[in-house]
């Protein structure tokens, strides 16, 4: 171990106890939100043939740098395209083309090289410093701000072997696995398949000119991801594609015979953690004005409409598969994906994934797929100003899920499944049959049958506006609403009356459609009622609640239980015994029973205000 300077521009980070972000803290950071980026064009940007000064404090950069070889003009679009993903959901501001120390307090430097050293001797921890290739001469690798494992003259600098990653686009290996990837590391973030020792200063000096020197103190190890997390669809700092994946297994992902898709961003654990690091960006930058995201079936191009920042459309995706994290600083936002027509799996809530295109899921290798096309990211200290309040599917059947904001949910046609969330949300179904659900009681919630199309739901001070919706579900029973038959009061009333119970949804649907049949064949409305009493009477279910071969008066204290709900009153019992010794049927007493004023008045509830049903 050994004495190192430590800039004023390094920050130890500490470690927050959840696995998910400490998986990829690296354990120092960047204390300036003033960045730059520059792409050198000779090894002499970095051989300072002078002692490098920094705050008074001289010091040697790079003792070499061979087969050297400045980015081409699509590595340096790629570069742009990462800075502005970063810019979206960072604080920060980038210049371009900087000049380390006087553009810029810290600058992001990428260049091609065959062999590297940085510096002359040893790191802080006892590690020489030695010519070698770019990622052990296979693939990249970034100089971290960490003063103790690396020579701080030189972070933040990235370097890539010649020929890997010459042709970067989002969704390919060489964008994500490399460009991507090892600027995550340059901003102080560490791989997340594997643990890592972290080192913090001790004995600590400060200098005639304030530079302060430190030796490393080891203060523990970092974790890696949580398996179910340590996937490309969470973080791209991560080597393992998949769970389970092999991390070392290394291939030529971006070759047709490979077929392996990688995200055009970073992911959301890797926002996560570097909104920890320098905090989330809710302003300028971030669209956050009301935005519109949608997305191209064929190339899978992105185009942004947004109210404050304009419009913008990404490039062509790799094999034309969609797989990134949107972050959204602020306004009413729009996912439309109306100009889709398959089957869709939406969720709007934090950390989850929305399929919108089966046929544009990356592809992780093995024939495994990932979660969804679009990831949404954590929020941001409980902040719900990232969320996407709003969506538009197409015309398959879809399933979607709300989140806390007021959400607007436009599901056209198919049929679909809304769950929501808190919050007062609008809900169109569109043609089909389509069905909201809630996770509370019916008695939890106020409805009220507007129109013959529009319903709302209020609860705790929130209320759902649903249009063309067919159905609600509520933990207890649903209430349908396409039953527009004239026979649904005496369908559903002598239903509940012979049976002792709410109507199934099922079996509700079935006794309409036979009433509806016996109308069509001319039954007078005593002969239906006929019909469908003798039916009920001759039922198994019936038969166990009223016995095989009841008495009369056994029958008529069993009607007023069943169907009223109450012990019958003695006039009551003894006018309906009496019909029955006079010649009438049991099925002529539940018919009775069931079109009674009290059963009709039990039942306004279960009618007036959509159907309900079990």
């Amino acid at each position: 171990m050994a004495y190192v300077h430590v800039p004023d521009n390094l920050v130890q980070t500490t470690a927050t106890g959840d696995p998910k972000m400490d998986g990829l803290l690296w354990g120092w950071h960047w204390g300036e939100t003033f960045w730059g980026y520059s792409f050198p064009t000779s090894p002499a940007e970095y051989l300072n043939p002078n002692p490098f000064n920094y705050n008074g404090y001289l010091g040697y950069a790079y003792e070499s740098i061979g087969g050297f070889q400045p980015f081409n003009s699509l590595q340096q679009q790629q570069i742009v395209s990462a800075v502005s993903n970063i810019e979206t959901f960072l604080p920060v501001e980038f210049v371009s083309n900087a000049v380390l120390g006087q553009s810029a307090p810290v600058v992001f430097r990428f260049a091609i090289a065959d062999s590297i050293d940085y510096g002359y001797g040893f790191n802080g921890i006892g590690q020489p410093y030695d010519p070698h290739g770019p990622g052990g001469g296979r693939s990249a690798e970034a100089a971290v701000p960490d003063p103790f494992q690396m020579n701080w003259r030189a972070t933040g600098d990235t370097w890539y072997i010649a020929n890997a990653y010459d042709a970067p686009v989002p969704g390919g290996f060489s964008n994500a696995a490399g460009l991507l990837h090892e600027f995550g590391h340059a901003l102080g973030l560490k791989h997340g398949h594997g643990e890592q020792p972290v080192f913090n200063m001790t004995n600590v000096i400060t200098d005639q000119f304030g530079n302060v020197f430190a030796e490393p103190a080891f203060v523990g190890t970092a974790p890696k991801l949580p398996d179910p997390f340590d996937t490309q669809e969470y973080s791209i700092m991560t080597y393992r594609v998949y769970e389970g994946d092999d991390p070392f297994d290394f291939v030529s992902p971006d070759l047709p015979s490979n077929m392996v898709d990688y995200p055009w961003t970073f992911m959301m654990l890797d926002i996560a953690a570097l909104q920890y690091l320098y905090g989330a960006n809710f302003g300028a930058g971030s669209n956050p004005g009301d935005t519109v995201y949608s997305f191209d079936p064929v190339t899978g191009a992105m185009t942004t409409v947004d109210t404050v920042d304009g419009s913008e459309t990404t490039a062509q995706s790799l094999r034309g598969r969609i797989f990134l994290t949107v972050w959204d600083g602020d306004g009413n936002d729009t996912f439309d994906f109306g100009n889709y027509s398959g089957d869709m799996d939406i969720s709007l809530l934090p950390g989850e994934f929305s399929t919108f295109s089966p046929d544009q899921v990356a592809h992780l290798g093995e024939g495994l797929f990932a979660k969804g096309n679009v990831a949404n990211p954590l929020l941001y200290n409980n902040d719900t100003r990232s969320l996407i309040e709003n969506v538009n599917t197409g015309g398959g059947n879809d399933r979607v899920f709300g989140n806390l904001a007021d959400n607007t949910i436009r599901t056209g046609a198919g049929d679909d499944e809304v769950r929501g969330s808190s919050g007062s949300d609008m809900i169109f179904g569109g043609s089909g049959f389509d069905r909201v659900l809630y996770d509370s009681q019916r008695s939890e919630n106020a409805v009220d049958l507007v129109t013959a199309n529009r319903v709302t739901v209020a609860s705790q001070g929130d209320t759902d506006t649903l249009e063309d919706i067919e159905k609600i579900i509520f933990s207890d029973g649903s209430l349908i609403f396409d039953v527009t038959s004239g026979n649904l009061g005496f369908g559903y009333r002598i239903y509940q009356a012979a049976f002792g119970r709410t109507p199934d949804e099922g079996g509700l649907r079935f006794w309409i459609d036979v009433l509806d049949t016996l109308d069509s064949w001319g039954y007078s409305n005593y002969q239906k009622q006929q019909y469908v009493a003798r039916e009920f009477n001759e039922s198994q279910e019936f038969q166990s609640l009223y016995g095989a071969n009841p008495s009369h008066f056994d029958y008529i204290d069993a009607m007023y239980q069943n169907v009223l709900y109450r012990l019958p009153d003695q006039q009551g019992y003894d006018f309906w015994v009496g019909g029955m010794n006079q010649g009438l049927t049991e099925e002529d007493i539940l018919i009775a029973f069931s079109e009674s004023v009290e059963n009709k008045n039990n039942n306004i509830d279960n009618l007036d205000d959509g159907v309900w049903v079990v």
